[in-house]
Formats: C-alpha cells, sequence, structure tokens
C-alpha cells in the first residue's frame, strides 16, 4: 500500500512543481519585458524579441536629465511611509474596539466600515478633490497623504488578528489572599511577552497579613518590567 502511494505521489508531486514554474514564469515575464525593452533603441523599440540587438542606457540617461525622477522617487517613498504610519495607528484603535468591546449595534457598525471598503475610487475622487483646494493643498504632499489617513481594509485585517490573540492577555491579573479568594490588592502585571503571575505568596514574610487574611502592606520585589508584586514565570 506504501509503495502504490509512493508512486501515485511521484507523478503528482512533479505535476504540481511543473505547474508552479510555469505560474512563476508568467508572473516573472512581463518584468522581464520591462528590462529589455529599457535597454532598446527606438530601432529594436517596436522588435518582439526579448534580447535587444544592441543594448543601450540612452533610455535611463534620458529620464535623469529630462525629469526629476529622483524627487519623485523621494516623494514616493515619503508618501508611502507616511500613510502607513497613519493608517497603523488608525486601523489599530478601531481594530481594538471591534476586536474586545461588546457595545450596542457594534456588528452595525463594523458592517459600515466594511461598506465603506467596497466604494471605488471614482466616487471619492471628485469630492476629495473639492475638499482639497477648499484647503490649499493642491501639489502639495498632504494631498495624497491625508485622504489616505484610514483605512477600511486595514482595519478589517488587524481586527481579526485582535481577536485571534487570546482573551486572557488583555485581562488584568489579581491575585487573592490565603483561604479567602478575595482579591489581595489590585497589582496588575505588565505583559513582556511570556506568562506573568503574582508574587506567589501574601505571607508576613511578603506583604503582611491581619487576622482576616487580606493584605495589608503591598511590598515586594521590584524588576525592570514589572509593578511590585509581580513576576514572569
Amino acid at each position: 500500500m506504501t509503495v502504490r502511494r509512493a508512486a501515485v505521489a511521484g507523478p503528482a508531486r512533479a505535476l504540481s512543481h511543473g505547474a508552479l514554474v510555469l505560474l512563476s514564469i508568467v508572473c516573472v515575464f512581463p518584468v522581464l519585458w520591462m528590462l529589455a525593452s529599457s535597454l532598446k533603441g527606438q530601432a529594436d523599440i517596436a522588435s518582439l524579441t526579448l534580447i535587444p540587438h544592441v543594448p543601450t542606457l540612452a533610455n535611463y540617461a534620458a529620464v535623469f536629465s529630462e525629469l526629476p525622477i529622483l524627487a519623485m522617487i523621494a516623494n514616493t517613498v515619503v508618501m508611502a511611509a507616511a500613510v502607513t504610519l497613519l493608517q497603523l495607528a488608525t486601523s489599530v484603535l478601531a481594530a481594538y474596539a471591534f476586536g474586545r468591546w461588546r457595545f450596542r449595534m457594534d456588528w452595525l457598525l463594523y458592517t459600515l466600515v466594511i461598506g465603506t471598503w467596497l466604494v471605488p475610487f471614482q466616487i471619492t475622487m471628485i469630492p476629495n478633490y473639492v475638499v482639497i483646494a477648499g484647503l490649499h493643498w493642491l501639489n502639495t504632499l498632504q494631498a495624497l497623504i491625508v485622504p489616505q489617513a484610514a483605512s477600511a481594509f486595514g482595519v478589517i485585517l488587524l481586527t481579526q488578528a485582535v481577536r485571534a490573540f487570546p482573551t486572557a492577555l488583555f485581562v488584568r491579573p489579581t491575585w487573592t489572599a490565603p483561604g479567602r479568594g478575595r482579591p489581595c490588592g489590585a497589582w496588575s502585571c505588565r505583559i513582556c511577552g511570556r506568562r506573568s503571575r503574582p508574587w506567589p505568596s501574601c505571607s508576613s514574610s511578603a506583604a503582611g497579613t491581619n487576622t482576616s487574611g487580606r493584605c495589608l502592606s503591598r511590598t515586594g520585589p521590584r524588576t525592570p518590567f514589572f509593578r511590585s508584586g509581580c513576576r514572569c514565570s
């Protein structure tokens, strides 16, 4: 039985690998054609050959001499970085609210956010231009950055990521006095990437107890990552 499965798996694996190689060639070929065309002269630009007959760098020299290509690249980098940081900041806040808070009509608000993601750019293009023109932001970087400061796709993506985390990571841990089952203080442990627990005892040597078993003081060792009374396990 095992020999038969191995005999069937061999051709199937070869077929799947061949399909992946073919798809890779289809994806990479337009990039190779673009690079090859950039090295062609005016005589070869209309030819269907991948390798130019006389490779030349005159096209690159013309671009750098006639266009402010470096300024365009710098503007692109600044815009991409600013939009990424703004979308990350706004999406994290909204994703935490949708992922961890429960309030009335939360599903409706989340549905409206998804609905804004489905609105095509052609509908919001003219209103955005009118607003930008009213703010006198034409031909500026903020005209490209501010309209993209919030992203419905980022909210949806990070909401699913927040919901994937265990709920215990978002709850402040407390510990109880011996034999009483009541909260002993309200010491909250900071999460340092590992499971955290409060200091193990509430005895006279650590914090002191009275006849009711509750803590009298909250003294204990301190660490660089935690408040008093907490440590990593």
